[in-house]
C-alpha cells in the first residue's frame, strides 16, 4: 500500500494463538518524506478484530526494529484476539487519532488489512480436573504454546467493596514443565500462595490478560505469560499445575 511519499508493507506475521508478532517496514518515496520520517517519532497502529468488525482489547507494544536506506522496520508486538488485524501510517499520526485530526489527515493515511492465521500449531491443552484451587475459583482450561501460555477460568464471586486490582487475586496458579530429561521450566508463576518445587528455568518475560461478569461474578478471566524466546512443547512429558502433575497427551 503506497502514496505518493511512502509505501507501507507487512513484512513478517507470526502468529500463536493471541500472542502476535508483526513486522511492518515503512518506506520513503522522496527525499522530504524521507526527511520527515527520520525526523518523526510515530510509530505505525496496529489493531485487532473479529471477523464482524469488533475490536479486541488487548496490550502490546511497536518499536522500532531496524532501518535499511529509505525504510524502517517496526516490530508489532501483540496480545489480543481476533485474527482480522488493521495496521495504519501517517505522518504524526496519534496512537488513537481524534476526529479533528481525522478530518485534516484522513486521506494521508496508508492502511493495510488482513486475516492473521497462526503458523505454529502446536499446543498443549489441559484441564486441571485434579486441583483444588481457591474457593469460589475455576480453572477451566490451560493452553501452552511455543510463545506463551495461556489460563482461562472463571470467579463465582467478589465483594462489592473489593478494589478492581484485587479481583484477580488468587486466580492464577504455578505451571511448571517438565521435560524428558527431567528438567523443570517454569511457565507461569501463580498467585495462590504455591511457590512450588525449585526450577531449573524461568521462561516467561511478561503477562497480560483481562476478565468480564457482573452481579459479583466474573465469567471469563484469562491470564497469559509470554515466553522470552520459542518453547519446545515436543520435549514435554509432564505438566506440574501448583503441586499436581498431568501427564502430556499427544
Amino acid at each position: 500500500m503506497k502514496n505518493d511519499d511512502y509505501c507501507l508493507r507487512i513484512e513478517d506475521v507470526l502468529a500463536d494463538g493471541d500472542v502476535k508478532s508483526v513486522l511492518v517496514s515503512v518506506e520513503a518515496l522522496n527525499e522530504e518524506s524521507n526527511d520527515a520520517v527520520r525526523n518523526s517519532v510515530s510509530c505505525p497502529n496496529i489493531g485487532f478484530s473479529d471477523i464482524f468488525g469488533f475490536g479486541s482489547s488487548g496490550s502490546g507494544s511497536v518499536t522500532l526494529y531496524g532501518e535499511y536506506g529509505a525504510k524502517r522496520y517496526f516490530m508489532c508486538e501483540w496480545n489480543a484476539g481476533g485474527n482480522i488485524c488493521t495496521v495504519q501510517y501517517a505522518d504524526n499520526i496519534p496512537k488513537i487519532p481524534d476526529d479533528e485530526w481525522l478530518k485534516e489527515h484522513g486521506d494521508e493515511i496508508l492502511s493495510i488489512s488482513f486475516r492473521v492465521e497462526d503458523k505454529m500449531n502446536k499446543v498443549i491443552k489441559m484441564n486441571p480436573k485434579k486441583n483444588e484451587f481457591p474457593e469460589g475459583i475455576t480453572i477451566k482450561a490451560i493452553e501452552i504454546r511455543g510463545m506463551c501460555i495461556k489460563v482461562q477460568g472463571c470467579r463465582s464471586r467478589w465483594s462489592q467493596g473489593e478494589a478492581a486490582e484485587a479481583i484477580n487475586v488468587n486466580f492464577c496458579p504455578t505451571v511448571t514443565a517438565i521435560r524428558k530429561d527431567g528438567t523443570c521450566v517454569r511457565l507461569m508463576q501463580g498467585d495462590m500462595g504455591y511457590d512450588g518445587e525449585e526450577t531449573d528455568e524461568i521462561w516467561y518475560s511478561g503477562s497480560g490478560g483481562g476478565r468480564t461478569g457482573s452481579d459479583g461474578k466474573i465469567t471469563k478471566m484469562e491470564k497469559y505469560e509470554l515466553f522470552r524466546k520459542t518453547f519446545e512443547l515436543d520435549d514435554v512429558v509432564k505438566v506440574r499445575v501448583n503441586d499436581v502433575e498431568y501427564n502430556v497427551e499427544r
